[in-house]
């Protein structure tokens, strides 16, 4: 999976991008939350509770 280009784009336009446990290993995994500060901690908050212990690793 390549995220390179769209997370350059993503942050130049000023989103946070990071994992679904807040993050920077989303190259690696493929876990990826993209968003303004409050939509990804939102999101984080709402998916965390439920993630694997997979999905955290």
């Amino acid at each position: 999976m390549d995220f390179a280009a769209g997370e350059l784009i993503a942050r130049e336009a000023g989103a946070i991008v990071t994992n679904f446990v807040g993050g920077t290993d989303y190259l690696k995994t493929g876990n990826l939350v993209v968003g303004n500060g409050r939509v990804v901690k939102e999101i984080l908050n709402s998916i965390q509770p439920t993630l694997t212990e997979e999905l955290k690793a």
